[in-house]
C-alpha cells in the first residue's frame, strides 16, 4: 500500500506541473514537462491496475472499495493503452528555444 500511495502522489505532482506550465502558473521547461509526462505515463495503465489488486481496500487505504466493484471500468484504460500504437513523440527528442 505505501507503495501505491507514493505512486499516487508522485503522478499528482507530475500532474500539477503539467497543469501550472499550461495555467502559466510555472513557467514552461521542456525537459520538467517531458519528466512530468514519463511520471505519468510510467505510472498509469497496467502499472496503476497492478497497485490496486483486489481486495486491498479498506483499513490504511483511502482507495474507494468502488475501484473493486467496477474493476472492469477502472482497468479498461489500461487496456486501451495496450492497444495502442506507441506516440511518435516519445521517439523524438524535444528542442528547447
Amino acid at each position: 500500500m505505501a507503495a501505491r500511495q507514493a505512486a499516487m502522489k508522485e503522478m499528482a505532482l507530475a500532474a500539477k506541473t503539467i497543469a501550472g506550465m499550461f495555467e502559466d502558473k510555472l513557467s514552461y521547461d521542456a525537459v520538467v514537462f517531458k519528466d512530468a509526462a514519463e511520471t505519468i505515463r510510467r505510472q498509469s495503465g497496467d502499472a496503476l491496475v497492478t497497485e490496486f489488486p483486489p481486495g486491498s481496500f479498506g483499513g490504511r487505504s483511502d482507495a474507494s472499495a468502488e475501484i473493486d466493484k467496477s474493476r472492469a471500468e477502472f482497468a479498461a484504460p489500461a487496456i486501451l493503452k495496450n492497444l495502442l500504437p506507441p506516440c511518435p513523440m516519445r521517439q523524438t527528442t524535444l528542442q528547447t528555444a
